[in-house]
Order: structure tokens, then C-alpha cells, then sequence
């Protein structure tokens, strides 16, 4: 695997930043290896180029998330943090939380 490392750019050496592909399982158990949180924000967010390539909308963010939460239990992962947006709940009135049935209007929902 190639790993590209940008904690140059950053002055906290608390956190090491790696730039990669979230389909990359190798990456996704490196990445998560020795780590206290995972705090995930990968996404395609497209909901056009979901209609258009439905496959690839879900590899990256169906098949990318599950490689992150199997190489967090994989690695003893404490925390996951998972940030999603109103897609997968679709057209409804507030509030909106975690009970809410999903009606997604999208491959991308």
C-alpha cells in the first residue's frame, strides 16, 4: 500500500493524517491500527452521481464504511464516529435522530 502522510502540513503532532483510498482495506486496518477514535467523514456525496453509478456509490460509501468498522474491531478500536447527513431519512419534518424511518430518494440516501 502506498501511504502519503501530510503531518507536515499540520503543527499537532497528536494527529498523523493519511491520504488514501476508504476502499483500500489494508489502508482502512494501517489507519486504525494503535488509534483511540475513529472519526470517519468519508463519503462520496453525489446524490447525482449516485443515480448515474449506483456500484460505485456503494462501494465507496457502503463497502469504504464497513472496511473502517471491521479494521476498528479488527484493532480495538474505542470510539467510532460516524457523520452522515439527512439523506438516508429523506423528506420529513424535524426533529430528525437516530428513530426517524429511513425513506431515502437516492441510491446516495
Amino acid at each position: 500500500i502506498e501511504i502519503i502522510s501530510i503531518n507536515s502540513q499540520i503543527s499537532n503532532s497528536k494527529y498523523e493524517f493519511l491520504e488514501g483510498n476508504i476502499t483500500d482495506k489494508k489502508l482502512a486496518e494501517f489507519a486504525t491500527k494503535d488509534v483511540d477514535c475513529v472519526v470517519h467523514l468519508a463519503a462520496n456525496t453525489g446524490v447525482q452521481s449516485s443515480i448515474i453509478d449506483p456500484i460505485k456509490d456503494l462501494e465507496e460509501n457502503v463497502i469504504g464504511t464497513f472496511n473502517y468498522l471491521n479494521a476498528s474491531v479488527k484493532n480495538s478500536v474505542n470510539k467510532f464516529v460516524f457523520a452522515s447527513s439527512g439523506a438516508p431519512i429523506g423528506n420529513t419534518l424535524p426533529p430528525i435522530h437516530e428513530r426517524v424511518p429511513t425513506n431515502p430518494l437516492s441510491p446516495y440516501g
